[in-house]
């Protein structure tokens, strides 16, 4: 078990958000080490001077694990170059912050870990002595937010990523196909799962109706969704209530935000669709239990849903729940459990099948077991047996 290093998690996501791979990654690293989450969102001082708050740039969060909240001090951090100013002196105040803490207590090794390639160039600012771990969790570079010359700029900040790494990981054998063919010692690790929530039994407040069958999503209300697939699905299926349970989380699209805002509405607005915008993590495990199926909607003409790898996999595995997808490639793995739908007819059909069974309690056990398997701990001792 690697033990007593400083470890910088450059967090490209805030620790609240309903994909919450910085949180648990920062967690269950702080159990043996000293954690520092950079939130590479830095808040403008504006926001600060407004409120009258006296800015915090670094806080205790638990036992191991700070934060560090960087302030823009310039405005208009919108322009590349603003931003580029910003985040140097967010870094060089990082740097400050991290040899003060060595000079009172020694450390085996200082590791930046980053998994968003986006941010490439936080190893060139930082010394040349860090440790630099790659933890890819995604396909990045497919990601229809961006414009064609910043999916080209990303595609060489990630090539380059990959080549300069220490250690290079990744979440899923597509990935791996990949990304393999720039560096070959890439290793396949799991998931990343939250069993701890899962075991523990809370009492949810979340209730739905029991006289028709449960088709449920768990997840954000954003742009992958395949709202086209699902509308026509709902319509097509009176008898069975379709739940989405998950923040809201405006995107600006490439079909635009009033499209977006159009889609959801035609979908939300149906009789047999019951939508929750967002319910407390530990409530999670208890909406799962009350579906019939749980389904993976994701819209795959976006390369980024096609080659992802979604986290609530094992969210249903673990309740024992069948599954309904769009062709994700990497859930092609589980075609025991997980059933592909290219069409509405192709999901009205499965779902009709899936329906007219008991799901086999044989399959709910090999489930729960993937999903005990791809638990954040193993995912994180199998990282640091390579950093080791």
């Amino acid at each position: 078990m690697l033990s007593n290093n400083l470890i910088i998690v450059a967090c490209n996501l805030p620790f609240d958000w309903s994909t919450d791979y910085p949180y648990q990654t920062s967690k269950e690293l702080s159990k043996n080490n000293l954690v520092i989450c950079w939130m590479l969102q830095g808040i403008p001082l504006k926001e600060y001077l407004l409120q009258r708050k006296v800015p915090k740039l670094f806080t205790k969060q638990a036992k191991n694990l700070y934060f560090y909240q960087p302030i823009d001090i310039l405005p208009f951090r919108r322009f590349p170059i603003i931003y580029a100013i910003n985040m140097q002196m967010s870094t060089i105040t990082l740097m400050f912050i991290v040899r003060f803490i060595q000079r009172f207590r020694h450390f085996k090794r200082t590791i930046l870990w980053v998994f968003d390639p986006r941010y490439t160039h936080l190893y060139r600012q930082l010394e040349k002595r860090i440790f630099f771990m790659y933890d890819c969790i995604d396909y990045f570079r497919g990601d229809p937010l961006l414009s064609n010359k910043q999916q080209k700029k990303l595609i060489d900040h990630e090539n380059e990523l990959i080549r300069t790494a220490d250690v290079v990981t990744v979440n899923s054998s597509i990935l791996f196909k990949i990304h393999s063919p720039i560096r070959t010692d890439i290793h396949i690790v799991p998931q990343g799962f939250r069993l701890d929530v899962f075991v523990k039994n809370f009492k949810s407040h979340v209730g739905f109706p029991t006289d028709k069958p449960i088709i449920g999503y768990v997840g954000a209300l954003n742009y992958r969704l395949d709202y086209h697939l699902l509308v026509k699905l709902a319509k097509r299926l009176p008898q069975y209530l379709f739940v989405f349970v998950g923040p809201l989380q405006k995107d600006n699209t490439l079909f635009g935000v009033r499209w977006l805002s159009y889609a959801r509405k035609c979908l939300f607005s149906l009789s047999n669709v019951t939508v929750i915008y967002g319910v407390e993590k530990k409530e999670i495990k208890n909406v799962i239990a009350q579906f019939d199926i749980g389904m993976i909607p994701y819209d795959v003409s976006q390369d980024f849903n096609r080659y992802c790898f979604p986290m609530k996999l094992f969210e249903y595995f673990y309740v024992g729940k069948p599954v309904i997808a769009t062709p994700i490639k990497e859930l092609k793995r589980f075609p025991k459990f997980v059933k592909i739908g290219k069409t509405v007819k192709d999901w009205e059909n499965i779902i009709i099948k899936l329906l007219s069974v008991q799901w086999p309690l044989d399959f709910q056990k090999e489930q729960k077991k993937l999903a005990f398997e791809n638990r954040w701990k193993n995912k994180i001792n199998q990282i640091l047996q390579f950093i080791y």
